[in-house]
């Protein structure tokens, strides 16, 4: 569902393989009739800046050997960071005698099986690829410098995490980063709520906060309890909107792999002290992952608990001919290595070398992660990264406000390198504890926000102030692009506020009452709700800080079972030299 651009929506929520991906994107051309626009099987080789300033000379070949050439107005990359492969240098790698393997080169377990294996990185990628290697290896180890944040990749297994990203979520913590390191990432949207002021700010939060009210005492208490019931008299836990439903079915749509991440004891048990290892009480541990890179895989969780995987989340100290030895100072005998570490972002076609690279190595350092300020109408697609949401509608976004830049209908703002050098500084700030991932934007709702602003195309609330259930949804139901096609430019208003119309509560649906996790989910959002009022009326937060107080505010003896070869006092050295910049005490 957030894998499809506005314009052609999908009602398919769930987690798409490549191939149901691709077949999308084939679709997509072939509504629009845009195979007309696109030469295939060709490869760019040279892009340059002409003499004029102003328009780029392209050339490419064909696999045929078909030259193309041609003069344009402006250059998009958006081929993706996927290209080139990414292999941190560690001490003692020339002379490691085993395997040494990129996430890239990775095609399944085999390869593997009866070998030690050590596979670095723990993304969405990396939960994957260690839960299969685990299963054929001698020993396998997943290494990390901290440990991420992770949720299941459907949380109530049946809708994807990012069907769960809602505004209320995205406005606690961006709020929170903003209070305590002192700088926002757009001030206009400081002011505003959707465009709107202050008493529209009460008055819409006051109508979205009670439908959520109401929405969280039925789920408790009325599904809640009806469910337990039947369960009790019934014994029947495998059908109702509230239950796990039927496996075979939930094995075709990749649910059980989180299923089994969640449904034993032992498991949870292992959540739980992550959770807390994790969120501490940094500007709200009820949010569960501040300052924190997430991982929405909770795959590999089994393989933790039963033993098959071993997590050293000190890092990798360096490599030895035939063993690694770990931040914590074991060492262990290693056949293989498996890097997942990511991308270069390289660009060999640009014959001016500034361009190979972005400024300075930081896609940051671009207005919006997109737009170069050093060259003339030259964008850069695909990067953006939401902790929660999907990449192809930053894409979207972004792609509009370029096409509207290009065509002359908007032009960049006269403080444009002020605005990116503070957007830059909120989100180094906001992911202090992952300063090597610099794609990631803390919040998708915002970042659209602000661009809306530009492009003219703000949601404004009050257009639907008569409709409650439709605010609701667009409130606190999954985030989508189609907000911002209700108005202004490329607006689709009928299409758009009908697809939001029948999307669900996002958090506040399906739950299962066996689980803490996803019980556990609806208060938090109730809270984030709550807050956003209380916050519009008095100005500062009230239920969040009052969560965090009640949260753990150090590790304590019973979690260090679950550190996993953890350095707890380097991590607490770190939060100790990120508050002394200018961070308050929490």
């Amino acid at each position: 569902m957030l894998m499809a651009f506005s314009d052609f929506p999908s009602d398919d929520a769930k987690y798409w393989t490549h191939e149901e991906y691709l077949t999308y994107l084939q679709d997509y051309c072939k509504k629009y009739e845009l195979d007309k626009h696109i030469v295939f099987n060709t490869t760019v080789t040279k892009v340059e800046l002409r003499a004029d300033k102003k328009t780029w000379l392209v050339e490419a070949t064909s696999t045929d050997g078909t030259k193309h050439s041609g003069v344009y107005d402006g250059v998009c990359v958006a081929s993706g960071n996927f290209q080139t492969a990414k292999v941190p240098t560690f001490p003692g790698i020339d002379g490691f005698k085993g395997e040494l393997v990129h996430a890239s080169e990775y095609k399944r377990p085999d390869q593997f099986e009866g070998k030690n294996v050590v596979v670095i990185g723990l993304g969405e990628s990396g939960a994957d690829l260690a839960r299969e290697v685990a299963s054929v290896a001698k020993n396998a180890y997943a290494c990390v410098r901290s440990l991420p944040a992770i949720i299941p990749r459907l949380p109530n297994y049946k809708d994807p995490t990012d069907a769960f990203t809602f505004r209320a979520h995205h406005f606690a913590y961006t709020t929170a980063v903003s209070e305590r390191f002192g700088v926002c990432y757009d001030p206009r949207l400081e002011k505003k709520l959707w465009g709107c002021g202050k008493l529209s700010s009460i008055a819409i939060n006051a109508v979205c906060s009670g439908m959520v009210f109401g929405m969280f005492l039925k789920l408790k208490i009325y599904d809640g309890v009806v469910t337990r019931l039947k369960h009790l008299v019934t014994g029947d836990y495998s059908a109702g909107p509230n239950s796990i439903g039927n496996e075979g079915e939930a094995r075709k749509n990749n649910s059980m792999i989180d299923v089994k991440a969640e449904a034993d004891e032992a498991i949870e048990e292992h959540f739980e002290a992550w959770h807390r290892i994790n969120a501490g009480n940094y500007f709200g541990g009820v949010l569960r992952h501040p300052l924190k890179f997430l991982t929405k895989n909770a795959s590999f969780m089994p393989a933790i608990v039963d033993g098959s995987l071993q997590l050293k989340a000190s890092g990798l100290e360096k490599i030895n001919a035939t063993s690694v030895t770990f931040g914590s100072g074991e060492t262990v005998d290693c056949d293989a290595i498996v890097f997942c570490t990511g991308y270069k972002d390289q660009f060999q076609f640009f014959t001016d070398p500034k361009l190979q690279v972005f400024p300075d190595g930081n896609v940051r350092n671009m207005y919006r992660h997109a737009i170069r300020l050093d060259a003339p109408n030259l964008a850069f697609i695909g990067w953006v990264r939401p902790t929660s949401g999907g990449v192809p509608a930053c894409s979207e976004m972004i792609a509009r406000y370029y096409a509207a830049l290009v065509a002359g209908r908007c032009k960049l703002p006269d403080d444009v390198v002020e605005q990116t050098a503070r957007m830059r500084k909120f989100e180094e700030a906001a992911f202090a504890f992952t300063p090597d991932i610099k794609t990631l934007v803390l919040s998708q709702s915002q970042y659209f926000d602000s661009i809306a602003l530009d492009l003219g195309c703000s949601i404004n609330p009050w257009r639907h102030i008569l409709d409650p259930v439709f605010l609701y949804k667009m409130y606190v139901g999954p985030f989508l692009p189609q907000a911002y096609r209700l108005t202004g430019p490329h607006a689709r208003p009928k299409e758009a506020y009908a697809y939001i119309k029948r999307q669900h509560g996002g958090m506040f649906q399906n739950y299962l009452p066996e689980s803490k996790f996803t019980s556990f989910m609806p208060f938090a959002g109730l809270m984030m709700v709550l807050d956003n009022l209380v916050y519009s009326i008095f100005g500062k937060f009230v239920l969040l800080p009052f969560m965090a107080d009640n949260m753990p505010k150090e590790i304590t003896d019973n979690d260090k079972n679950y550190t996993y070869g953890f350095d707890i006092k380097r991590r607490h050295a770190h939060l100790a030299e990120l508050l002394g910049k200018g961070a308050k005490a929490m």
